[in-house]
């Protein structure tokens, strides 16, 4: 039997057939997705004024002068908060819907930029933002489809399939 028929062979004979009440419709928790773009919104905003309020001399005193920025620590406690939010969404849908719309902070930091930084962004970048935000709205208005896959029993394959 050559590589692809064992491999075929493997996958099929490790599928079982769809249980529909498993494939309850999964909704987008859209207040933790808020939350999570806020939050990532914020910890970059706090960097940035750490970086702002720093000595800008020789990189080691840059460093130290960072550390002791309250700025900076405050972006870095939200980072636990950030995880526990990510398993609370992942809990309730998928990573392939969760992260795409997630990425919506892009966006937002640019906004966030050029109104309290003053940073100047070009019709490209504004572009981009654009074809972000489609995206995230294509991939949002797809969530809780039924796909129409059958689920593995086992996550791992062996390595008798691929010899």
């Amino acid at each position: 039997m050559d590589r692809r028929r064992k491999y075929c062979h493997w996958f099929c004979a490790h599928l079982e057939p769809i249980n529909p009440k498993r494939l309850n419709r999964k909704t987008i928790p859209v207040g933790l997705l808020a939350t999570l773009v806020i939050l990532n919104v914020l910890v970059l905003v706090f960097e940035k004024v750490a970086t702002m309020a720093s000595v800008k001399d020789v990189h080691t005193t840059f460093y130290f002068s960072l550390i002791r920025q309250p700025w900076l620590w405050l972006g870095l406690a939200i980072g636990p908060l950030q995880l526990w939010i990510w398993t609370r969404i992942l809990d309730r849908t998928d990573l392939s819907i969760a992260y795409p719309i997630s990425s919506i902070s892009y966006p937002v930091t640019m906004v966030i930029a050029q109104l309290a930084f003053g940073e100047h962004l070009g019709w490209q970048v504004w572009l981009g933002a654009v074809f972000m935000t489609i995206g995230v709205a294509a991939i949002g208005s797809t969530a809780g489809h039924h796909r129409n896959t059958r689920a593995l029993r086992h996550s791992a394959m062996p390595a008798e399939a691929f010899q």
